[in-house]
């Protein structure tokens, strides 16, 4: 309804003498308002109008001057009548905003009529609120900053807007929204070349990750320089979100590393810090072609080839080699490439080579920059797998007088290659290892091996085998064995051995129990000795000699008439000498039966000393051969030498006294021995006196010749002498009670003796060679007229006259004591079987050892059996085996695999404990060729079985069954190649494979941990049944090759209703609802009435964590098999999937 002008005009001669205006829809039209005289005004405002929406009037002046001229009309642009608001403005603050002073906010509105002349903007916490802006002009727009705000991080604001029209009408208010305040930068960036090394020189890779927990990460940008974050190489690029990119088009330097830095930009435009990789070096040069070393000539092996090498990268490293096989340099026609690591080293398994052929080891490195080196080839290598001829191997005889020793010879040749090397071991039986495990020896064709400690009841074996210069391996040829020999006896007489040193050749025992008793008629001061076969020979004062068994039973007594207090000697040819009080001298074969017998002038109480003019005991020449001889000494005074064959007198020797020494032999021959009349003699072997050396008193005690030939013995004047072998005083030592006890003397020369008489107390000395005291014992009541005896630990065993046996340690502490009912004057001996026998005054025998000693007999020959007498290549040798001793038990097994009964030219023989199997998946197996698995078991006495051998097992791949569903066909025991199959399900303690076409699947019983379903493989392994499911025992895989996992079969209950195929191995789906939940599984309903061993209906379902309740119907993917539930076998799915579809 009002319209509003105003104007200017001028007549600068007669001036403006008034002005008329006029409104209309044109310019200088009428046709609203005429034209109207309005004086000299320059401005009007015209009321009461009725003007129209949207049309446009235009105000027309026109000025008349002074003298009555009227200008030219002067129109106004223009003006639209707009009685409507703006519309509803969009308002846009984006996301998220940096800033916590001010926002930036874009507006959009429109008016067709007179347009947006400003709006007005407010800022709250919530929307439409003003609480932290209030209504501002925020100007025409549409981008407008809203500043001097105080804003806070992680908090979200809205702006709220309104639009003001030309006409100033004020419009409705709009809201955004919402836009939160990120004031911090993306965190935890990351960036990673592609490792250490590259080898392009134009292009670089990189990745990077990033975060912001407000508002995200928005974008990358990056760029590269030889520093971390410079960009000296390549200048910073915006990526957007990729989180990885390659630079293209560069120029990279050799030995140079090179840093990716990235910097990231959150949903709020804050940018991080830069981050970089940890460079990356370029490497353009390859590996140096790799240097190809084979065995040499020749290699003895057609299934296998062993090559070395080495190669150098000095800028990045060798990441990995391949190796291939090939007929010239460089091919690969017998074995393609194949990756062995960063190996410098490698035997090609699996290979079928040919006699007469050269083949090459081809090797190529690759860097860690990713290059590959050149082709090395070695020299080329001829196959001979030819082996040498069957060693012949000789010992030293049947038996042999040393433990400490073993000697043997042998000889084979090979035509082709020659020997390029021989190995020996020793064992109790052909081909063991138990004494001295497999030996080079060279080119030796003989070997002497000292520093053992044999067993003097066991047999021993020199096994050898010869390697030919093409590594060919003969067969295993052994000696026929070699025993011990020490005059038919273990512990041969008084003293055991000719120097009367007491010295056992075995440790005895460690306990004081009772393992048998004899009782006599009369008492026992006789000594015992111990033939090889066990059996103990021991006089008794009822006049009889006694003949008992390793077990303790009386074999013989043979009646001499008169008290035998003297101690058996037994002879090389087992013959048992012996004294009487009658003072006959009786020669008894082992029967008990007389052979000769000579009559002195007096009681015997001295033990024979028996010498042969073949070899001392000990190994050590006699000065005077002679075809054997007896030596004893008589209470008449002299010393008898009796033929050891007749018995005839040979010559005696007279001296002052009484003989109850025992004599002894020195290495010249010369023999030794004390009388009544105080002097110790030496006489030559002739009979003639070499000299002899005064003591104080009777000289009863045996002497001791040690080593290096001095002469011990003691006195019935308190002193105990040593004398140099020329008769002449060394060192003596004052005891200061008898001392009729005979010296023993240890493994380490240390000599062990007592004093004291039946009645009194007794002293047990350990003396140096030298004379000085190392300890001595008193034992109250306990006179020591008993000699020691000395094992090879250095225990000592001596009777005492306080009933007692006594083991004293080396330090001399007691080790145990054992009572009798009587004095023990008998000297103790030691048995094979670690017994210490004696006699005591009581009048019986005792046999000490330990309870496992007590086992006579081995154990029984092992039963050895195979799963299967067929493998495939590749495939475990497995065997398991039985033996039984039902005196003590089975100590250890040893087993051994070989080419041929009882040999171990494959392993050698192994202590398996007592395990009772065995699984090799390690050995270099022919195929085509059988092998035996041999076995033997020892028990604790140290006594070993006979060899039980396995059937023969062959390697080959010919017969095997390939098909699943053939293969749960056949019985327990068969043997199976299963190849191409798919892996279905991987667990921890096995993995299922099925054919590609699911028909049909099984378990196998090895961790599957490097496979993946999906996977093909071969799979070898045995049959077995366990818990009444099918499955692959000994399983061992192999020609691994990536591929799609199988889709599951869906499966009812039915499955399991025994009348169609084996479903146990399928990978299987199944549906139901839910019966039961425990523990790591779930019960399904699948049907069919299937009830399960949990006392519900359905198939029990082993998963993890189930999130399933009862009633929920749930989904199952895995496999079918067995396993004991609630100790039944029953249908299980090991799931690898579980969802619920519908609670």
């Amino acid at each position: 309804t009002t319209l509003r002008a105003s104007w200017t005009s001028e007549d600068p001669e007669t001036g403006i003498a008034r002005f008329e205006y006029s409104i209309g829809t044109q310019p200088a039209g009428t046709d609203v308002v005429n034209w109207t005289d309005v004086g000299t005004q320059t401005s009007i405002e015209r009321t009461n109008l009725n003007l129209s929406h949207g049309v446009t009037y235009y105000i027309n002046v026109r000025a008349v001057n002074g003298i009555g001229l009227v200008s030219e009309i002067g129109s106004s642009d223009g003006i639209t009548v707009d009685t409507t608001p703006p519309g509803l403005p969009t308002v846009n603050d984006g996301n998220f905003s940096s800033s916590a002073t001010e926002l930036r906010v874009t507006l959009d509105c429109t008016d067709q009529e007179s347009g947006i002349a400003f709006y007005e903007c407010a800022v709250g916490t919530s929307p439409g609120a003003n609480n932290v802006a209030n209504w501002t002009n925020v100007g025409p727009g549409p981008v407008i900053i809203i500043t001097g705000l105080t804003l806070t991080h992680g908090s979200k604001y809205y702006v709220s807007a309104r639009a003001v029209n030309g006409a100033g009408i004020t419009g409705p208010t709009a809201t955004s929204d919402g836009v939160i305040i990120d004031t911090t930068g993306p965190v935890n960036v990351r960036v990673w070349d592609d490792g250490q090394f590259t080898y392009p020189a134009d292009r670089l890779h990189g990745r990077w990750a990033a975060s912001d927990p407000e508002s995200g990460i928005a974008a990358f940008r990056y760029c590269i320089g030889t520093a971390p974050g410079l960009n000296d190489v390549a200048d910073w690029l915006d990526v957007g979100a990729a989180t990885e990119h390659t630079r293209e088009g560069l120029a990279l330097a050799s030995g140079v590393t090179y840093y990716i830095t990235v910097i990231a930009i959150n949903g709020g435009g804050t940018e991080s810090e830069p981050v970089s990789s940890d460079g990356i070096r370029v490497d353009l040069t390859p590996p140096s072609k790799p240097s190809v070393t084979d065995t040499g000539q020749y290699w003895g092996y057609k299934t296998s080839i062993y090559g070395s090498w080495q190669s150098e990268d000095p800028e990045s490293g060798i990441a990995e080699y391949m190796v291939s096989v090939g007929t010239s340099p460089g091919a690969t026609d017998v074995a393609d490439w194949l990756s062995v690591g960063s190996n410098t080293s490698y035997t090609r398994k699996g290979l079928q080579l040919t006699d007469g052929v050269i083949y090459y080891i081809n090797v190529k490195a690759r860097n860690g920059a990713g290059q590959w080196s050149e082709v090395g080839s070695s020299d080329g290598v001829m196959i001979d797998s030819t082996p040498p001829t069957t060693p012949v191997v000789i010992d030293d005889g049947d038996t042999q007088a040393m433990l400490d020793m073993l000697h043997a010879t042998w000889s084979s040749s090979d035509p082709e290659s020659g020997i390029a090397e021989y190995m020996y071991c020793i064992g109790t039986s052909p081909g063991a290892t138990d004494v001295v495990p497999w030996t080079s020896a060279g080119l030796a064709q003989e070997v002497t091996v000292t520093g053992l400690n044999l067993d003097p009841v066991l047999r021993y074996y020199f096994s050898v085998k010869a390697r030919s210069n093409s590594g060919a391996w003969s067969a295993v040829s052994a000696s026929d064995g070699i025993g011990y020999s020490s005059g038919s006896a273990i512990w041969a007489r008084f003293r055991n051995d000719m120097r009367n040193m007491g010295r056992a050749l075995f440790n005895a025992t460690r306990i004081s129990e009772l393992g048998w008793t004899v009782s006599t008629q009369g008492y026992v001061e006789s000594s015992p000795a111990i033939a090889a076969d066990g059996t103990t020979y021991i006089g008794s004062g009822d006049g009889r000699i006694y003949a008992i068994t390793q077990n303790g039973t009386l074999r013989w007594a043979y009646d001499a008439g008169s008290p035998i207090d003297s101690s058996p000697a037994i002879a090389p040819n087992r013959n048992i000498i012996v004294g009487c009080d009658g003072g006959t001298i009786l020669c008894l074969n082992p029967a008990g039966e007389l052979v000769w017998s000579y009559q002195t002038g007096g009681p015997i109480r001295s033990c024979a000393l028996i010498t042969t003019g073949e070899a001392h005991p000990n190994g050590l020449p006699l000065g005077e051969p002679t075809n054997g001889r007896v030596y004893v000494g008589s209470l008449d005074g002299f010393l008898y030498a009796l033929d050891l064959e007749t018995g005839a007198r040979l010559w005696r020797f007279a001296t002052g006294g009484p003989i109850k020494s025992s004599a002894a032999a020195g290495d010249d021959g010369v023999v030794y021995f004390g009388s009544g009349d105080s002097y110790l003699y030496a006489v030559n072997p002739n009979g003639t006196l070499r000299w002899r050396f005064l003591t104080g008193s009777a000289t009863d005690a045996s002497p001791a010749v040690g080593s290096d030939g001095t002469i011990y013995f003691g006195s019935g004047d308190g002193h105990f002498y040593a004398v140099n072998p020329n008769g002449t005083l060394k060192w003596k030592l004052s005891t200061w009670f008898v001392a009729d006890s005979s010296a023993a003397i240890g493994p380490d020369g240390n000599l062990y003796f007592g004093t004291g008489v039946d009645g009194g107390d007794g002293r047990l000395y350990a003396v140096r060679p030298d004379g000085s005291i190392i300890w001595q014992k008193n034992l109250p009541g306990g006179g020591i007229v008993s000699s020691p005896a000395v094992d090879p630990a250095g225990t000592i065993y001596v009777g005492a006259c306080n009933h007692k046996m006594y083991a004293f340690n080396p330090d001399g502490s007691i080790c145990w004591t054992f009572s009798t009912h009587s004095s023990v004057v008998s000297s103790p001996a030691v048995g094979a079987d670690s017994s210490v026998v004696f006699g005591s005054y009581d009048g019986n025998v005792y046999c000490l050892r330990d309870i496992t000693s007590k086992d006579l007999t081995p154990p029984t020959t092992p039963v050895v059996t195979v799963p299967t007498q067929t493998i495939a290549p590749g495939q475990p040798i497995v065997a398991s085996w039985s033996a039984q001793d039902p005196e003590s038990m089975v100590a250890e097994y040893t087993y051994a695999v070989g080419t041929a009964p009882g040999l171990a030219d494959v392993t050698g023989w192994i202590s398996a404990g007592i395990e009772t199997s065995m699984s090799r998946d390690d050995l270099i197996l022919e195929e085509g060729r059988t092998y035996y698995v041999s076995v033997k078991a020892r028990n604790p006495s140290q006594r070993w079985s006979d060899i039980g051998v396995s059937p023969g097992i062959t390697v080959s791949s010919v017969g095997l069954l390939n098909s699943i569903g053939e293969l749960k066909s056949k019985p327990n025991g068969s043997a199976a190649r299963l190849a191409d199959k798919i892996v279905t399900a991987v667990f921890e303690d096995c993995f299922f494979i099925a054919e590609p076409t699911r028909i049909t699947g099984i378990r196998c019983v090895r961790s599957g941990a490097e496979l993946q379903p999906g996977d093909r493989v071969t799979v070898t392994g045995i049959l077995e049944q366990v818990n009444g499911e099918k499955v692959l025992a000994n399983a061992e895989y192999a020609n691994v090759v990536p591929g799609e996992p199988l889709a599951p079969i869906g499966i009812m209950g039915r499955i399991f209703s025994g009348t169609g195929p084996d479903p146990f191995g399928l990978y299987a789906t199944v549906c139901g609802a839910v019966t039961a939940v425990g523990t790591n599984y779930i019960v399904i309903d699948v049907g069919s009435g299937l009830q399960s061993a949990r006392g519900v209906s359905g198939l029990e379902v082993r998963c993890n964590n189930p999130q399933a309740a009862i009633g929920n119907y749930v989904r199952a993917v895995g496999v079918l098999c067995k396993e004991l539930v609630n100790g039944e076998n029953a249908p299980v799915l090991r799931a690898v999937e579980c969802s619920v579809l519908r609670k």
